[in-house]
């Protein structure tokens, strides 16, 4: 019985690793790619019209003993040698050959087949001169392999293809032309020479034996297969490619890359138009904001009014102006009927998915949420957010957020977007690029979390930033010594210390677990948040990694001098029960989340001192402008306090606010 799975065993056993029978081959791959497009399993009969091919190919077979190929290639000492590649596409499968042409002392040229190799056509639909422009890379990677087992790297190469259109792409920039082309013929130029691409009638194209396929008995007789063409028995002519046609001018063209740039005010539209009439949206072409914003000011630089600002930097007010653009752009893309409407002082329709926003348009036209908080003190970007749909614009601004928080979490991207941006579904969209981030998702295994203790009073008594503090410390880093990486390594631990008010933290990076070392970090601790009146910490008995000699550090580090410098600078050290780690949830939730950023930014480097000091600041940012509540889907609702709030006044990642003189801080409330 003929089943799928006894005729790929019978085509695995043609071997031909030099390529020799490739027209023969090329038919049982066709037949097989036939096989896949039918669906049938693995142990079904074949069904009647497939059977017939497979028994009329089958018994072809036969007559591959009449093949007799020689050995040898003709390569004399003092002979000339000449490599000559073939490449040709048809709708099934594309092919490049091989020819060796030797011509000796006397004159005499002789060509013989070196190698083959033939390609599938993808089951979905390919045009034809992208098919024949595989065909040319084939034939330049099978050209470098043959080069390299003969040994004729020095040997000249000339490549022949019967496509006019290939040949003219191999002859311009690879940035003229879209992703697919643009890959394949910047290979091409760069392991060719452009110069040695020449054109061929595709009768005389032996390549095309080997896209079509022959059956055995035709192969055997076929002059042109084994011998080549005449153009390799004879001394290679410079040959005048053919012109294009009106039909493969047109498939040329739509192939070709965005060409040209501009702005139209009335559809709001910043796009990349090709010659062909195809347009893309310029921010469709990038995947960072930074990227997007620098670029687009770039361009417009390059307007004759901008002519003289050509050579300065990007400056912020150029970002925002560029933001404004692609807000713009968007907007009028998405809200067009809403924007009319507004202009016009009427209302939106009632099944408009940002009525519940009360949007308004502001001086520059651009959409913003209205609410009720016009007269707070709060910044304009704060009481009247930016109103994003969903879209490239959105994901650029989530995949910023998400690096400048450090990969944060859902709450914490909320917040850093609520400064400026009110996006439409926004918190569908942070956790879906959450989960999509490798790297988060590396991180997300779901562990046993230790049950907090009650909250004890210092954490429900109004206290100055820092008064009444937590300290735990983590790691051991390792940091390299010096600039070079094969450079030893040593041990350092952060220190972390919490607010028990207002959950701000500081964090400080320890050279180890000594006495000493501690003194240091308390001392600049001190000296930039203040003294400290009460600092709570474990006892060190449940630390990890507690070999002996950390054993012995932190008892150290607990000795009575370290006491008794704390009690001379004012402050009284208390410590909780051994073994009890959930009394100090606190710390331990600080802990948890400055290795989540720790883990997620640094992984399995080793930095510098410096390095580590500088990621352990930034981390330290990122948890001080985490909302100390949940961030909830109202316009109304403002955004959220943050610890920053209570030490610097804002939030420290964000954008600073307009100076409010006369205006009192919300945070103000708190203390009262």
């Amino acid at each position: 019985m003929h089943t799928k799975r006894k005729v790929l065993s019978e085509v695995a056993k043609l071997y031909d690793p030099t390529g020799v029978l490739a027209p023969v081959v090329v038919v049982a791959k066709l037949f097989i790619q036939d096989l896949w497009k039918a669906g049938l399993p693995w142990d079904a009969e074949l069904p009647p019209e497939l059977l017939n091919s497979w028994v009329i190919f089958r018994n072809s077979l036969q007559d591959i003993t009449r093949l007799r190929i020689p050995r040898w290639l003709g390569i004399r000492v003092g002979s000339l040698v000449h490599l000559h590649g073939f490449c040709d596409a048809s709708r099934k499968a594309y092919a490049a050959v091989i020819y060796v042409q030797t011509i000796d002392k006397g004159g005499t040229s002789r060509a013989a087949l070196v190698s083959a190799k033939t390609k599938i056509a993808p089951i979905k639909d390919v045009t034809i001169p992208r098919l024949e422009l595989c065909g040319a890379h084939l034939l330049t990677k099978a050209m470098d392999t043959v080069r390299q087992a003969l040994g004729l790297q020095n040997a000249p190469c000339t490549y022949w293809s019967d496509s006019t259109i290939v040949l003219c792409w191999i002859r311009k920039p690879p940035s003229t032309f879209k992703q697919y082309v643009s890959n394949r013929v910047a290979y091409i130029q760069a392991n060719s020479d452009i110069n040695a691409w020449k054109h061929i009638r595709s009768e005389s194209n032996p390549a095309d034996c080997a896209s079509r396929g022959l059956s055995p008995a035709a192969l055997a007789d076929h002059h042109l297969w084994w011998t080549g063409p005449t153009c390799t028995h004879q001394s290679v002519e410079e040959m005048r490619l053919p012109s294009l046609t009106v039909e493969e001018e047109h498939l040329s063209i739509a192939e070709s890359r965005g060409v040209s740039i501009f702005v139209s005010r009335a559809n709001y539209q910043w796009i990349m138009t090709s010659t062909g009439d195809h347009r893309i949206p310029l921010i469709e072409k990038f995947s960072k904001l930074s990227r997007l914003l620098n670029t687009t000011v770039w361009l417009r630089r390059w307007l004759p009014k901008y002519r003289g600002y050509r050579n300065d930097m990007v400056s912020v007010v150029d970002q925002h102006w560029a933001l404004l653009l692609h807000v713009r752009q968007v907007q009028g893309n998405h809200f067009k009927q809403e924007i009319k409407a507004l202009a016009l002082h009427s209302r939106i329709a009632g099944r408009s998915e940002i009525l519940a926003l009360n949007p308004f348009l502001d001086a520059d036209g651009i959409l913003r949420v209205g609410g009720r908080l016009t007269n707070s003190n709060l910044s304009q970007d704060q009481r009247h957010q930016i109103i994003i749909p969903r879209g490239a614009l959105a994901y650029l601004l989530v995949a910023d957020a998400h690096t400048r928080c450090l990969h944060g979490g859902i709450q914490q991207m909320l917040q850093f977007l609520r400064q400026r941006f009110w996006l439409i579904g926004a918190r569908a969209q942070v956790k879906s690029f959450i989960w999509a981030c490798t790297t988060c998702r590396r991180h997300l295994q779901i562990v046993q979390r230790q049950q907090m203790a009650s909250l004890p009073k210092e954490r429900v008594l109004v206290a100055p930033p820092f008064s009444r503090s937590g300290l735990d410390y983590c790691g051991p880093f390792h940091v390299r010594v010096g600039t070079h990486r094969a450079t030893p390594t040593t041990k350092t631990y952060a220190a972390i210390f919490i607010c028990m008010a207002s959950r701000a933290v500081h964090i400080e990076l320890a050279e180890n677990l000594s006495t000493q070392a501690f003194i240091d970090v308390y001392d600049r601790f001190i000296s930039r948040r203040g003294i400290c009146t009460t600092l709570y910490s474990d006892n060190g008995t449940q630390f990890v990694g507690a070999n002996r000699q950390m054993q012995e550090d932190l008892k150290a580090w607990i000795a009575a001098h370290a006491q008794q410098h704390l009690a001379a600078e004012g402050t009284c050290w208390k410590f909780i029960t051994p073994s009890a780690p959930h009394h100090g949830g606190l710390w331990e939730a600080a802990v948890r989340s400055a290795k989540k950023h720790l883990l997620r930014v640094m992984g399995s480097q080793t930095m510098r001192y410096t390095e580590l000091s500088t990621l352990l600041t930034r981390i330290e940012a990122c948890l001080n402008s985490r909302p100390l509540i949940a961030l909830y889907d109202d316009p109304e609702g403002g955004v959220a306090v943050t610890p920053g709030d209570f030490l610097i006044g804002r939030t420290l990642n964000c954008r600073p606010d307009p100076p409010l003189l006369e205006a009192s801080h919300r945070c103000r409330s708190y203390a009262a």
